[in-house]
């Protein structure tokens, strides 16, 4: 008699080896297959390297969007700070405060992670001593900070995956479109700031935006990611009770199509 179900458990045996060796234990000789970095000189890097950003801009698949009217400016608790809002199509907002000390000729893009706000970049809100009021640090040291408002809740983020998804996106790619339109309304409102060099950080989630933004964005002269730089590969696939795949934390629009074709965290810095 044909035991169904021990059929099925030797088949996902077989599914899980399969991966397991083609993206964790195959992930190194895939990875010098498809990088041939040049370090000789500056231009010599960036040009062995920009097929393979072309590629990770096509994995991430920003849209293009159209700005709608001029940015609002609004207010919020943090002191001197500026709330913008861009207009974009279909009713898409890019929104994120900005806070830019008098004479500050530099910028830094510091993106909060899931459960925060970017009010709490800069030291005010609930569980804000877990990013050291960083923002207001760098605004002391004489630093503008943007800081961009982006979705923070599991289950509303693993919503929007399916359906970027379906539209042949991403959401980290919708979201590196909308800060393109912040920068765009910074040098409106600060000219030189956000047309510029300007740095990129990011606490875990928002740690994930600058590994992921950065290849994207040749301005980005310097990039901080905070809590989440990892061997990807293993935490992705493997499950061992020394940590936890985002698989086994419910947390589905981590998957992305491709991403462990030759982009670990390694590759992506």
């Amino acid at each position: 008699m044909v035991n169904a179900d021990a059929r099925q458990e030797g088949y996902q045996a077989e599914i899980e080896h399969y991966f397991r060796a083609t993206l964790v234990d195959g992930a190194q000789e895939l990875s010098e297959q498809l990088w041939h970095r040049d370090y000789s000189s500056t231009d010599a890097y960036l040009a062995s390297v920009k097929s393979r950003r072309d590629d990770w801009r096509r994995l991430l698949a920003p849209p293009s969007l159209q700005a709608q009217g001029e940015p609002e400016i609004g207010t919020c608790v943090v002191p001197g700070s500026r709330w913008i809002t861009v207009s974009l199509d279909h009713h898409l907002t890019a929104q994120g405060m900005l806070v830019a000390p008098p004479g500050a000729t530099k910028l830094v893009v510091f993106q909060h992670g899931l459960g925060s706000t970017p009010e709490r970049v800069m030291g005010i809100g609930d569980s804000a001593e877990g990013y050291d009021a960083v923002g207001a640090r760098l605004v002391e040291a004489g630093y503008a900070v943007l800081a961009p408002m982006n979705l923070i809740g599991l289950a509303p983020r693993d919503r929007a995956q399916c359906l970027a998804r379906l539209a042949g996106m991403t959401v980290e790619g919708l979201e590196f479109a909308r800060l393109q339109h912040l920068l765009a309304a910074v040098e409106q409102l600060e000219p030189g700031l956000g047309n510029g060099p300007y740095a990129l950080a990011g606490m875990s989630w928002g740690g994930m935006a600058a590994q992921f933004w950065s290849p994207l964005d040749e301005r980005i002269a310097a990039v901080a990611s905070l809590g989440f730089f990892n061997d990807r590969a293993t935490k992705m696939v493997v499950q061992d009770a020394r940590y936890v795949t985002f698989y086994d934390q419910k947390v589905s629009h981590a998957f992305l199509h491709g991403h462990l074709l030759g982009f670990g965290d390694a590759d992506l810095a």
